[in-house]
This record gives structure tokens, C-alpha cells and sequence, in this order.
């Protein structure tokens, strides 16, 4: 019986363990990220391997080149999470029109279905997140969870936002 009345304390200390001792950021990160793949999820397969596409060549153009520093000085972007995730949305936003354009006819013969829709999203979203990540300063990222940290800033967080497209793209074709 001493067991059953312990169990809120455990559920605590573990969110608390999971999350650390103030989990507003992790849980505000959680809910737009689900949420957001939620809603892209009905946009479709073909928009999202478009959103996908211009996903990568963002991570390319933003982290390998000076086109962030190059955005952020001429627009006056502040260092924010909301600054910072703004670039990269608006950096998308047009290479997706780009790419949609551009390909729009081969990506719309494969619509797929609304689950793997929603898996595809998820993971993209996931993608332009650490995308976010790797652009925060280390007081920032402070503020984040162990886990939320070992999930988007970690080099194995890296290698598996960058490959999991990839594998949900080729598992779900049909």
C-alpha cells in the first residue's frame, strides 16, 4: 500500500529527472513540434518531401555557409529562440517555393496516406528544429533539458534528424 502512495512522487521526480526542474521551453518545444506536424501532416506527401528538400539545402545554405550571419545582420534578427527560428522558417519558406515550383509536377504523382504523412512531417519538423538548435548560443541551450539537449544537440541527435527523412522518405514510398 505504501507503494501506491509513493507513485506521484515517482512520476515527479521522474518528469523532473526527464525534463529538469523547469520544463516550460521542453514542453513548449514539444507541443509546436507535435502540433506543426499535426497540421503539415494534411498538407500532403508531395508538399512535404518539397518541404523536406528544402529542408536540406537550408542546413547546407544556414550552417555551412555565412548566409545566417548574412540574414541576421541585414534584417536585424535578435539572438532569440524566436529570431533565430524565424530565419529558419523564412529560409525555408522560399526554398520550398523554389523547390515546389521547380519540381512540383514529379512530387505530386505520390500522395501517399495521412499516417505516413504525419510521420514524414514529424520528422522533418524535427529536422528544421536541430536546424534551430545548432544556431543557439550555450546560456540558451542551458535552459533546455538533458534530454531535449541529447535529443536536438548532440552529434547523435545530428546524425539521426539528418538521416531520418531519409529512411521514412524510402520506407513509405510506395
Amino acid at each position: 500500500m505504501e507503494f501506491i502512495t509513493q507513485i506521484p512522487t515517482l512520476l515527479l521526480a521522474l518528469v523532473e529527472n526527464v525534463f529538469g526542474e523547469n520544463p516550460s521551453w521542453d514542453v513548449l518545444l514539444y507541443v509546436v513540434l507535435f502540433g506543426l506536424s499535426g497540421v503539415a501532416g494534411l498538407a500532403g506527401r508531395a508538399r512535404l518531401v518539397a518541404t523536406l528538400v528544402a529542408g536540406y539545402i537550408a542546413v547546407g545554405l544556414l550552417g555551412m555557409t555565412g548566409a545566417y550571419d548574412w540574414v541576421v545582420s541585414t534584417f536585424n534578427v535578435p539572438s532569440t529562440v524566436w529570431g533565430i527560428a524565424g530565419v529558419v522558417v523564412g529560409v525555408v519558406a522560399v526554398l520550398f517555393a523554389l523547390v515546389n515550383h521547380g519540381l512540383g509536377g514529379i512530387l505530386d504523382e505520390d500522395e501517399g496516406t495521412m499516417a505516413t504523412s504525419v510521420v514524414l512531417a514529424l520528422s522533418t519538423c524535427g529536422l528544421l528544429t536541430l536546424l534551430v538548435f545548432t544556431k543557439l548560443d550555450p546560456n540558451t541551450l542551458a535552459g533546455f533539458s538533458n534530454f531535449t539537449r541529447a535529443l536536438f544537440a548532440s552529434p547523435v541527435g545530428l546524425v539521426s534528424w539528418m538521416l531520418a527523412p531519409l529512411v521514412i522518405v524510402a520506407a513509405t514510398r510506395d
